[in-house]
């Protein structure tokens, strides 16, 4: 064992991940400027699923300007529910 204690990954980190999951075959896209979207409307109280949100509407707001950016939201918004049905909404009862 090495010694070094497991730490989560930051809240960044796994949203870029989620972002660059999602991004493939959409060349027209650009996951690191949803993130940079993500990052100016973010506070320090928000948690992985308030950065989900941002980075879906971020992507919404991009679809006049590059139509590819309706299938980033559409996939980023399938992870959330997909995670949210797994796992139950914020708050749900265990």
């Amino acid at each position: 064992m090495s010694g070094r204690s497991a730490r989560p990954l930051p809240r960044r980190t796994l949203l870029r991940g989620l972002l660059h999951r999602r991004h493939h075959n959409l060349p027209d896209t650009d996951p690191e400027r949803i993130l940079a979207l993500v990052e100016s409307g973010r506070t320090a109280r928000s948690d992985a699923a308030d950065l989900t949100e941002l980075a879906v509407a971020a992507a919404a707001g991009l679809i006049a300007e590059k139509p590819s950016y309706a299938k980033l939201a559409g996939r980023l918004l399938t992870a959330r529910l997909a995670r949210a049905a797994a796992h139950g909404p914020p708050g749900a009862p265990i």
